[in-house]
């Protein structure tokens, strides 16, 4: 059983208040080829053993609204865009327990995700995965993968902002959110949070800015932030909290990073709330560094030129200052 296909050169197309399902491993339950304009609202798109619904090879300017995708196969994705620019999607939902949610995928720029939840169940996959796109925006959504990766933007993804969304997820081997090679990027007014293990990753990479936004983790072993290898990157009015370990480190080669206007809270006698090795010319300015139990700011071997400016660095411990 196929699903629906919009082939090459049609536009304007659309699709309401429908089911469009398929069975087979073959087909998708929606497939755009190279097709713009097109519209599917109000509509429910499934194939548990296939892709959802899947936009292809310069598929632009669609719009999904108030729709639901569902995929339940490891190797298939709820909504999949490759190459295809500018398109929308808006208060929709996209599931996939045994795979991915939601891939933006080799070159696909310019797509606004609102108002929408993307939930995955499954390690090796992720709620959103974003692979050498650019210019992405993601407002005001849930996405959740409790098992992997909740987001992750690989090399090449740059100039992507995600804003007033939730990213979760419960695994001690992948992120709430990972930049891995990829620059530019903006998270703002975001909560992100992942029980056992680091939330957010930043790592081979630059320019990144994270605002007001808040970054949990309950993993001793884990942050929640965590760059490394990571140069000019910025958090600002931000909340980073890991009761029994450290909120924020720097990692190897991390330079030129600005942290301001946020606070980092432990408490553990074994941790740091905030922690740098072989990372220089930092700059915490007008932050609060708090660990009751044990030291505030702790700049490690090879941490050199890093600056603490108008901030405060506060410990109850009679035996570890700040």
């Amino acid at each position: 059983q196929r699903g629906v296909v919009i082939g090459a050169g049609a536009k304007y197309k659309t699709i309401r208040l429908s089911t469009l399902t398929s069975a087979s491993g073959a087909a998708s339950a929606l497939y755009i080829l190279g097709s713009d304009y097109n519209t599917v609202t109000g509509s429910h798109i499934s194939n548990p053993a296939s892709f959802g619904a899947y936009l292809n090879a310069g598929s632009d300017y669609n719009t999904i609204s108030q729709s639901t995708m569902i995929s339940n196969s490891a190797g298939s994705i709820a909504l999949y865009l490759d190459s295809s620019d500018s398109n929308t999607v808006t208060g929709s939902f996209m599931q996939n327990m045994a795979g991915g949610a939601l891939y933006l995928q080799s070159g696909a720029d310019y797509n606004a995700i609102s108002l929408s939840t993307m939930v995955a169940n499954a390690a090796a996959h992720y709620g959103l995965f974003v692979n050498n796109s650019d210019s992405n925006t993601m407002t005001g959504s849930y996405i959740q993968n409790l098992l992997g990766a909740a987001v992750t933007l690989l090399a090449g993804s740059d100039y992507n902002m995600i804003s007033f969304s939730t990213m979760t997820n419960n695994d001690s081997a992948t992120y709430a959110l990972d930049f891995d090679g990829s620059g530019y990027n903006t998270v703002t007014g975001s909560f992100l949070s992942n029980p056992s293990g680091t939330a957010v990753r930043i790592i081979n990479t630059a320019y990144n800015t994270i605002s007001l936004s808040t970054m949990t983790t309950a993993n001793p072993g884990n942050n929640a932030l965590y760059l490394f290898n990571s140069d000019t990157n910025t958090v600002s009015g931000s909340y980073l909290a890991n009761p029994g370990g450290t909120p924020l480190w720097l990692n190897v080669g991390s330079d030129y990073n600005v942290i301001s206007q946020s606070t980092m809270a432990t408490n553990a006698g074994g941790s740091r709330a905030f922690t740098t090795l072989n990372s220089d010319f930092n700059l915490v300015t007008r932050s609060m560094m708090s660990n009751p139990s044990g030291i505030s700011a702790y700049l490690d071997t090879g941490s050199d030129y890093n600056v603490i400016d108008q901030s405060t660095m506060t410990s109850n411990s009679s035996l570890l200052a700040s």
